[in-house]
């Protein structure tokens, strides 16, 4: 913790009998308490020396401000303090993706929706135009299909390609197999050409 509230009053009250090494010692205590987030080390000798003070000023004020325990020395107002602080990381740092901190227990602001990207080439038709061509070996390479009909704006065509697909379908060519690849098929633009129905076979 880089920052801790201070009851000045109650500290007051609570030290005023305290000499000034006694004093500076337990301010001390605090200040490694809270900087640690943790409870005072069992080993007195280098607490005295984290602080800079006697060992014995440091074992009275220990024994008279905090409780020993098997896991160190703790302080009741630090540990309240310490985990309402650690509380508050925990909610700010799950609360971070929506939208900043939390703060005076405040729910989190929610996120500002980020506008989706405009589709400059919408592939709204490509799904009739695979539709509607017919069951073959050669339908193949869907991915690739559709990435050339958004790539070239088809969907401005959508219409008279998916119609030209279908009249195809009747077709003397189509009808006896001679059926293009779809990729071939945009390739070549190949609805630009008429359709002949009950004509000679063309090889496509």
């Amino acid at each position: 913790m880089n920052t801790y509230k201070f009851p000045v009053q109650a500290y007051l009250i609570q030290t005023a009998r305290l000499q000034g090494a006694e004093d500076l010692t337990y301010r001390r205590l605090l200040d490694v308490y809270y900087m640690t987030e943790k409870p005072l080390t069992l080993d007195v000798d280098l607490l005295a020396g984290k602080v800079g003070m006697d060992l014995d000023v440091v074992e009275m004020v220990l024994a008279e401000f905090f409780t020993k325990e098997d896991d160190g020395y703790h302080h009741a107002d630090c540990d309240k303090q310490v985990a309402g602080y650690k509380h508050r990381v925990n909610i700010n740092r799950a609360a971070a993706p929506l939208g900043g901190l939390v703060r005076s227990g405040k729910a989190p602001l929610k996120a500002k929706p980020v506008d989706k990207p405009v589709d400059k080439n919408p592939c709204e038709r490509f799904q009739d135009f695979w539709d509607a061509w017919p069951p073959n070996d050669r339908k193949v390479a869907r991915k690739q299909c559709e990435d050339k009909w958004r790539a070239h704006n088809l969907d401005l065509e959508g219409t008279k390609i998916v119609n030209h697909v279908i009249q195809m379908k009747s077709s003397e060519d189509w009808v006896r197999g001679f059926i293009p690849a779809p990729m071939v098929y945009l390739n070549q633009k190949r609805w630009e050409a008429a359709v002949v129905i009950g004509a000679k076979r063309r090889i496509l």
